[in-house]
């Protein structure tokens, strides 16, 4: 399973955040062997920070082998 995780802040349109890149990575070197498929082929992960009061939050399967999640 491969992990992509998004930072998105929408008061500043920062769309980084370092300590995110190496959970990033640090997921993809020691899981992606492990548990390749298990489940899902990817896991798409975005944080989002100061969302407008109308933002709807995605959960859903896209093409049915990866998962899109957003958190708040």
């Amino acid at each position: 399973m491969r992990f992509l995780i998004e930072y998105k802040n929408f008061k500043t349109k920062e769309e980084t955040n370092f300590s995110l890149q190496l959970l990033d990575t640090f997921l993809n070197e020691h899981l992606i062997g492990e548990f390749h498929g298990s489940t899902f082929e990817c896991m798409l992960i975005r944080f989002i920070n100061n969302p407008s009061s109308k933002k709807k939050y995605k959960l859903r399967v896209l093409y049915e082998d990866i998962a899109e999640i957003e958190l708040p």
